[in-house]
């Protein structure tokens, strides 16, 4: 329905509000979690002092804060700091 009322603009602009700029923040959303994921399971070990600040942060960098405005990305930093340490999630993930 979108493609036919030629809402979008050429060369892939995306008008905003529309269901393709729901899906493209839903696809930037998964792509975080799966950097999270990845760099948590390139550790060798859970004991090696994984932090789960810093490995959720250096996936925001990836993926999202590119896309931010600046009050998304402060509130994302202030959000983050409270985070436990990976070694407290893990075990409550898969008891």
């Amino acid at each position: 329905a979108e493609c036919n009322s030629n809402m979008h603009e050429p060369g892939g602009v995306l008008a905003d509000p529309s269901s393709a700029m729901g899906l493209l923040w839903a696809r930037r959303a998964l792509l975080l979690w799966v950097g999270i994921f990845d760099r948590l399971v390139a550790y060798e070990s859970w004991e090696d002092g994984v932090s789960l600040k810093e490995v959720t942060d250096s996936s925001h960098q990836e993926y999202l804060k590119p896309f931010n405005g600046w009050v998304t990305r402060s509130s994302f930093s202030v959000a983050i700091q409270g985070m436990p340490d990976w070694q407290q999630v893990y075990p409550k993930m898969a008891p």
